[in-house]
């Protein structure tokens, strides 16, 4: 099921790859020129018409970005949540069995959970980083925007505070994405530059079971042993059903010469690192793909973290792989930028 309006359907491959020129006579022939020279300005016809949500195809990147420095992110209407956990990660012990164990109502409020239609069905997670925007992993969305029609995007709907598929939380929302944000270098193959941002179409109602995750930032991060934890509504064992309820599961972070021994031939790139258990026993699945790693710093609970990909679930010697968020700040921050720069134009 597609939408029936004309929706811009937008690829950035970098913080510096600029709208520049726009052609085509009519919504249906339009087109767009990307180019990699950050001193070339955005063409304000070109902004217009993603405005206006007439402009939907985007020319293929090309070359290698220069260094650009991080842009500001925009000030959040709250700060970002602590949730209401009962302890410190350290303290908190899943069960072993794949997706931990069963939270709590607000325990983890950024989580967001990716529909389809009337399946009504979460098949991806996600991190509400802004009333307006949801983070969430390439992979997730890449089939559907390869085979969607040229100026619509799927109906995609967005379910926030939802911590039991089966009982709808009188405080729960749920909204529909208007635009997508796949990153232009984004391998199906690899996975690398496995992330993707979804604008939604009205900023969510923050409550005490809906509230953006913080981001870090240049002098925070979390290094190899930080006892982080990961949810999601995947299955609960490898092959199994996907769960109803949001299940949580703490794993530590692991070294990245460590990660790359255990997957040998696979690239382990700077945009990706490992957290789990030599053992196993305990891992993101099915269903997870897209969802927060987080991990917490002075009682606040941060995001390292993208479900990414691994081989199986929870089997030993194989890590659960994850996009390292800190490697797209500028990336995010420059995508949202200038959506709110667009807005003030008009």
């Amino acid at each position: 099921m597609f939408t029936s309006m004309m929706l811009a359907f937008v690829i950035f491959c970098s913080l510096c790859v600029c709208l520049n020129t726009v052609s085509g006579a009519g919504e249906n022939n339009i087109t767009l020129t990307n180019t990699t020279n950050q001193h070339v300005q955005c063409s304000y016809k070109a902004i217009d018409l993603i405005r206006q949500e007439k402009l939907f195809i985007i020319g293929a990147c090309n070359g290698t970005p220069p260094h650009v420095p991080w842009p500001p992110m925009p000030p959040v209407p709250a700060p970002c949540s602590q949730g209401n956990t009962s302890a410190p990660a350290w303290q908190l012990q899943p069960s072993y069995i794949v997706g931990g164990m069963e939270s709590k109502r607000g325990q983890w409020p950024w989580q967001a959970g990716l529909k389809r239609s009337a399946m009504k069905k979460i098949f991806c997670g996600g991190s509400l980083i802004d009333p307006q925007w949801v983070l969430t992993a390439s992979h997730c969305l890449y089939e559907i925007s390869k085979y969607s029609q040229p100026g619509k995007i799927p109906h995609i709907e967005v379910a926030l505070g939802e911590f039991n598929q089966e009982k709808r939380d009188p405080e729960e929302v749920n909204e529909n994405v208007t635009k997508l944000f796949l990153h232009g270098q984004y391998d199906p193959e690899t996975l690398d530059y496995d992330v993707a941002l979804l604008k939604l179409k009205n900023p969510a109602k923050l409550s005490e079971i809906v509230r953006p995750v913080c981001l870090l930032d240049e002098k925070v991060d979390f290094g190899p042993g930080t006892n982080c934890f990961v949810t999601g509504f995947g299955v609960t064992e490898q092959g199994g059903e996907v769960s109803a309820k949001l299940q949580e599961a703490n794993v530590p972070i692991v070294k990245q010469e460590t990660c790359q021994a255990a997957y040998k031939s696979k690239k382990i790139t700077p945009r990706m690192f490992c957290a789990g258990y030599t053992k196993g026993g305990i891992d993101a699945c099915q269903g997870d793909s897209g969802g927060p790693l987080v991990c917490m710093n002075h009682g606040k609970w941060f995001l390292k973290g993208i479900v990414s990909w691994g081989v199986g679930c929870a089997r030993p010697g194989a890590y659960g792989v994850y996009s390292n968020v800190k490697a797209f700040l500028p990336w995010i921050r420059n995508i949202i930028n200038n959506e709110m720069e667009d807005i003030n134009l008009s």
